[in-house]
């Protein structure tokens, strides 16, 4: 008899535990569904995707700047040092009107200022977004804009010395710039450097995440140099179709007010790769 009271007495005890266990896991995801949804993580997930793909850059270190031998080189690019990266991933391609459409749709990122996304042009880089608008973009996809180091770096394409992503000369045939195209053009025009990257120079400028100052490469750190602890313009790179050849180099560094987009700036993405990317 108490046997069989004790027995309904833990089939009771258990009944209970198993209710309450099954009321925290819906709770959980109740609140796991709000979350995603105030963040623009669940319509992220519904929408049809645009997928950003990523290639690896390996940890390593490469020659930042330029000598003062290299033709058009400016006094910003001195001196040429050495600097080492940990891995890390970076777009593909520059991000395009379609990807950037899908974080506006969703209330994270705010509309191309001055522009409208046009459908004929999905696939040509997103242009007319402010600093702050390109780096919610990249957290809203688990990354962030990419330092200069690691953009300079990807940039060469493992070339040692090269003026340009894909070696020392340029012409139309390599990149959109000068008087070649006219405007912008679809990502991946052209050929990739030895990376895999596409429009690593002209099509757009690129923002990346340092602040800019002319005389940072003096005292920049040897290991994962993130640009100074503040300023006034945010670092630009890669030149774009309106601009000369000089432009194109991968050492070239321009800057620009962050709350201040143009129609001739776009942006990539970043991640690190020890880093966990949701």
């Amino acid at each position: 008899m108490i046997q069989k009271k004790l027995t309904k007495f833990l089939q009771a005890r258990w009944a209970i535990r198993l209710q309450w266990l099954i009321l925290a896991v819906v709770f959980g995801i109740a609140l796991i569904i709000a979350i995603l949804g105030v963040t623009g993580q669940l319509q992220r997930f519904m929408q049809k995707s645009h997928p950003i793909y990523w290639v690896k850059i390996p940890a390593g270190d490469f020659q930042m700047g330029s000598t003062d031998l290299e033709p058009n080189a400016h006094f910003d690019e001195f001196p040429q040092h050495r600097v080492y990266l940990d891995s890390y991933y970076i777009s593909r391609n520059l991000i395009t009107n379609q990807q950037y459409a899908q974080c506006v749709l969703v209330g994270v990122c705010e509309k191309p200022s001055s522009t409208i996304i046009d459908p004929e042009e999905a696939d040509h880089p997103v242009v007319n977004v402010a600093w702050e608008d390109a780096q919610a973009f990249c957290n809203w996809n688990g990354a962030r804009l990419p330092t200069e180091a690691e953009w300079e770096n990807a940039a060469r394409g493992r070339l040692v010395g090269a003026l340009y992503p894909w070696g020392d000369v340029i012409d139309c045939t390599l990149a959109n710039y000068g008087d070649c195209v006219g405007g912008r053009n679809p990502v991946g025009s052209y050929a990739p450097n030895g990376y895999g990257l596409y429009d690593m120079a002209g099509n757009v400028w690129e923002w990346v995440a340092d602040w800019y100052s002319g005389e940072y490469y003096r005292n920049s750190p040897d290991d994962n140099p993130g640009g100074p602890a503040n300023g006034e313009y945010r670092v630009l790179r890669g030149g774009c179709w309106g601009e000369n050849a000089s432009s194109m180099r991968a050492a070239h560094r321009q800057f620009n007010l962050p709350a201040y987009p143009h129609d001739f700036i776009g942006f990539r993405c970043t991640y690190s790769a020890v880093l966990w990317r949701r």
